[in-house]
């Protein structure tokens, strides 16, 4: 449920009237702050210790994120995550930890969560020397016993004598605890496994390790193959030591440098965990494009339909209903800032039907979006960003790029509301102004923010007087009945209106409806081209969706993903990868450097390598690429996509030399780095490097 808060009060009326305690008939549950008074009653939970084993047994993230927000209200004075995680980060230091992990949750949920093996057993070690150190342990779950590991390590050397919590989500396995040695000692471990493709494999590996621990001292010959030798490559004495900086220590890279000019294992100038599998952020985007132009073909356009009930009426009055069908296009738009290039727009579409002669619709307006489904945001995606542009609602017809702006500047004088304007301008979205302008040079506390599953955009805090404005994209619920409103209010605008109770009606169109007309985007070319140039994620989820439509009969992101995969192995890839969403923004993405090389090799080979090749953004001259590699040897000849999240940073793409050889270059880093800058610092390095090979 939405508001636990609210649950409660309504759980505690029932039971009230379930035992006969009458209330007034207009009693409502209400949400209030007590600041005083004599409680008549104090509930009391089991003890803490009794608490913890129920989280740790049954590893229950309701528990954990209940008590880090109970640490940061009574260690802190705020029951906010970030309070609990600063409590949290007070025990570490005490364990000799200072830096070098991340923290935002309780229970390990969110991937913004990062830390080392190192830094766990650290911990655990810190913990044998506390006096809670005996309750903490009865909490963890036991091989072979109860808990999450009940029917794991049974009949090994681990069964009974390994106790450690785990932990598991897409492509993330762990396992961290204690097992008692066969020579009695205790060992504190911790097994982190990440980009996992199955996660029995991560089990079993667990598993193997647990008892092997527990077997020491007396552990068998390892069997099996000699260690592998490292190979070395043409850069390898040019890169390798760029990964050595102390910088890098927390950072896993993937990275796979390849001659295009070259064959065999002579192409291959450098690797580095290039089948390491990692959340690749917007070079995922590559392969959504890659398939696009290869199964669509760079000049398939998105078609937009408009039908009615009957053919269009000679008098003007229309009987019945006005039907709009959309199929995934992207690029529809209003004509104003939100435009982003030649397309359909609203008032296109508006003046069309004015221009048949249309005066009056007597029916309703239904729009269909029945061509894809109705899930509206990507698997995985953040709840914190829906009110942020790169997390646009999705939908078979949809304007925009499912957003509205908000231009906003400081108004005249300090005191005044800040002054905002909202594009397009319609009744579809209310904004709430309760934001201030103030005093130059005070602090720029002014937030956009939506307010969850509504279209109420609320602005709030401070703006100083010599801000010099701006604008922010604000994603809006149900996108059909967006375009629907857009349409009837430009329709209203032109003279054409709505008879009294007409409706604005999601409801695919009736096989009895007569097609009016049919509207097409620009080609695929030019699509493809802003959505690299520009890293956008509407359309990359537009295009992923419509690959399964087109191909799979299913306008899904799961049946676009599977085309995707198609298209990779028939460019000689494995299919070995996760691809859920087409923009990256999830972080159940899990692909490797080798992956995204493929998908480059083979899209040299296509026919539509010209137009791949020009969407991307080019180093020092345009697109996410604009500001970097500026005045260095890999200016003008780069030629790739960048992708960044917290954490995750990456760089595909190709790279002419200065001696004219063209190359492959796939750089994924992951992890922990204390200042982000420097991934893409690492990044350009490289880049400039591999440039100026001979």
């Amino acid at each position: 449920m939405e508001d636990p808060a609210l649950f409660v009060g309504d759980v505690w009326k029932e039971q009230l009237l379930a035992q006969g305690i009458g209330l007034n008939p207009g009693a409502a549950v209400k949400k209030t702050v007590v600041q005083s008074g004599v409680p008549f009653s104090t509930h009391l939970s089991k003890p803490l210790g009794e608490v913890i084993v129920e989280l740790n047994k049954e590893s229950d993230n309701f528990y954990a994120e209940m008590l880090l927000k109970t640490l940061g209200a009574t260690q802190k004075g705020a029951g906010t995550f970030a309070a609990g995680s600063e409590a949290v980060a007070d025990v570490m230091k005490r364990a000799g930890i200072d830096s070098g992990y991340r923290q935002v949750d309780g229970s390990g949920l969110s991937r913004f969560d990062l830390v080392s093996a190192e830094q766990i057993v650290r911990l655990l070690a810190f913990v044998q020397q506390q006096s809670y150190s005996v309750e903490l342990e009865k909490s963890l779950p036991v091989a072979g016993v109860d808990g999450t590991l009940k029917t794991r390590m049974l009949g090994t050397a681990a069964a009974k004598n390994l106790i450690a919590k785990t932990g598991s989500m897409g492509g993330v396995n762990s396992l961290s605890g204690y097992v008692t040695a066969q020579n009695g000692h205790k060992l504190a471990f911790s097994i982190l496994i990440n980009g996992i493709y199955k996660s029995k494999y991560a089990r079993d590996l667990q598993d193997f390790v647990g008892t092997l621990l527990a077997s020491y001292p007396q552990l068998a010959a390892v069997q099996g193959d000699p260690p592998e030798v490292k190979k070395t490559y043409a850069l390898s004495a040019l890169l390798d030591p760029l990964f050595e900086q102390p910088q890098a220590v927390g950072m896993t890279a993937g990275v796979l440098v390849k001659s295009l000019d070259k064959t065999g294992d002579a192409a291959i100038l450098y690797e580095k965990e290039a089948d390491a599998l990692l959340t690749p952020a917007s070079n995922l985007k590559l392969l959504t494009t890659a398939a696009a132009l290869s199964q669509l073909g760079e000049d398939y356009t998105f078609k937009t339909e408009l039908y009615g009930d009957a053919p269009v009426a000679k008098n003007g009055v229309q009987r019945g209903n006005l039907y709009v069908k959309g199929y995934g296009d992207p690029s529809l738009h209003t004509e104003n800032a939100l435009k982003v290039h030649e397309g359909v727009s609203i008032e296109k579409i508006a003046a069309w039907i004015k221009e048949q002669g249309v005066k009056e619709i007597q029916g309703n307006l239904v729009l269909d979006e029945s061509y894809f489904d109705a899930q509206r945001l990507g698997l995985g995606w953040a709840w914190d960003d829906e009110s942020y542009y790169y997390n646009p609602t999705l939908g078979a017809l949809a304007v925009n790029r499912g957003t509205v702006m908000v231009e906003y500047e400081p108004a005249a004088k300090a005191g005044d509301a800040v002054s905002f304007n909202l594009l397009p301008r319609t009744s579809y979205a209310e904004v709430i102004n309760e934001a201030k302008t103030v005093e130059p040079g005070q602090e720029n506390t002014f937030a956009i923010v939506r307010d969850r599953g509504t279209n109420t955009i609320r602005l709030t805090g401070n703006l100083p007087l010599d801000h010099p404005g701006d604008y922010e994209r604000v994603p809006v619920e149900e996108p059909a009945k967006y375009v629907g409103t857009l349409l009837k209010e430009a329709l209203e605008s032109e003279g054409v209106r709505f008879a009294p109770g007409s409706e604005l009606l999601v409801s695919p169109v009736p096989h009895t409806a007569v097609k009016w007309n049919e509207f097409a985007s620009q080609p695929l070319k030019e699509i493809v081209s802003y959505l690299n140039k520009k890293s956008d994620n509407f359309y990359a989820e537009m295009l992923l969706k419509t690959l399964g439509a087109v191909k799979k009969g299913e306008g899904s992101a799961a049946a676009g993903a599977q085309v995707v995969q198609e298209a990779v192995q028939a460019m000689g890839g494995k299919a070995n990868f996760d691809m859920v969403d087409g923009s990256g923004l999830t972080r159940y993405n899990l692909i490797s450097a080798r992956h995204i090389a493929t998908v480059l090799e083979g899209m040299a080979k296509q026919p539509a390598f010209s137009t791949y090749e020009a969407s991307l953004p080019v180093a020092g001259v345009d697109g996410t690429l604009k500001n970097r590699l500026v005045e260095t040897a890999a200016a003008h000849s780069l030629h790739a996509k960048t992708g960044s999240m917290t954490g995750v940073n990456s760089l595909s793409g190709y790279l002419t030399t200065k001696s004219g050889e063209r190359l492959i270059v796939s750089i994924i880093f992951n992890g922990f780095v204390e200042d982000e800058d420097f991934f893409v610092e690492l990044q350009d390095r490289i880049v400039s490097t591999v440039a100026t090979y001979e």
